[in-house]
């Protein structure tokens, strides 16, 4: 990092490179005075970027909030509502041309989008943890192994009950997609997870705009995004399967170019830490808020 203060004024991730598992990930202020001394927020503590050789600025920071919308209404149990909760006094169209006006009179670079994050559905993990509950309560074993040998963990599958569940929700878009003459529309951003119960939910949800042609045509392009993974333990079940097979298995979608043919994430020793899952957090949310796309959809 060169030391001639030349940073200009804004927010920036600060990068540990020399050892990105413990990347503490700092969010820096560079000085208003366009001085190059970034700030860390947390303590109030300052750092030289010239003498933070360990520190690395790699990509400037869009600040981003949720918004209080009156047109939805949520679940305090977060079940699954019609409409996906839109309020029963809007229509979709009513909807869009909200959001529209939000930034058609948006201040600066502020703009405004709808999200929607999908969660996979129940799937082999779930059922391992049920089984083993039961099976300890049952025997009052609390610490010896389980007998549930058919259970390999690896990127854990769907059970039937997830494949429903999938279902359910793919009912609710093909419903709002047909209720008026505008509907929610298809997503012009769609990322999924590499992990095989995401891409089945996907594949689930979205069936209807996936293709049986060899090539395959989809309506919808949904990239398949490394950083669109939880939060990783050691379990098996968050180990992913290769890039070959994803693209074969899955092959209506897209990968991008960065993933790796194995999984290079996932270490069956050690848990990942929340800064650098929040660390990938915020790469997708970054990608995501590309001001051209106003209905994202992430799985």
């Amino acid at each position: 990092m060169s030391s001639d203060n030349s940073l200009p004024s804004g927010t920036y991730v600060i990068h540990n490179v020399e050892d990105p598992k413990n990347d503490e990930r700092l969010i820096m202020i560079v000085d208003p005075d366009g001085s190059g001394d970034p700030v860390k927020t947390e303590k109030d503590k300052m750092y030289k970027a010239a003498d933070q050789d360990f520190f690395a600025v790699t990509e400037k920071v869009t600040q981003l909030s949720s918004v209080t919308s009156i047109y939805f209404e949520g679940d305090p149990e977060g079940k699954l509502l019609p409409r996906f909760g839109l309020s029963t006094d809007f229509t979709w169209d009513q909807l869009w041309k909200g959001i529209d006006d939000l930034n058609a009179n948006a201040q600066g670079a502020t703009f405004y989008k709808l999200i929607f994050f999908g969660r996979h559905g129940h799937n082999e993990h779930d059922l391992k943890k049920a089984l083993t509950k039961k099976y300890r309560q049952g025997t009052g074993d609390k610490t010896g192994p389980v007998p549930v040998n058919y259970y390999d963990g690896f990127d854990a599958a769907l059970s039937q009950k997830g494949c429903i569940q999938a279902a359910l929700v793919r009912n609710v878009w093909d419903s709002a997609r047909t209720e008026d003459p505008v509907g929610i529309g298809l997503p012009q951003l769609s990322f999924c997870s590499p992990m095989r119960r995401a891409l089945t939910t996907n594949t689930i949800t979205f069936s209807r705009e996936l293709s049986i042609e060899d090539p395959p045509t989809p309506k919808m392009i949904t990239l398949v995004v490394e950083n669109c993974r939880e939060r990783m333990y050691t379990d098996n079940s968050e180990n992913r399967h290769p890039k070959g097979w994803i693209s074969e298995m899955f092959s209506n979608y897209q990968i991008e170019d960065s993933f790796t043919e194995s999984d290079e994430l996932w270490n069956p020793d050690l848990e990942e830490t929340f800064p650098h899952f929040r660390a990938r957090a915020r790469n997708v949310l970054d990608r995501i808020f590309a001001p051209e796309n106003t209905l994202v959809k992430c799985t």
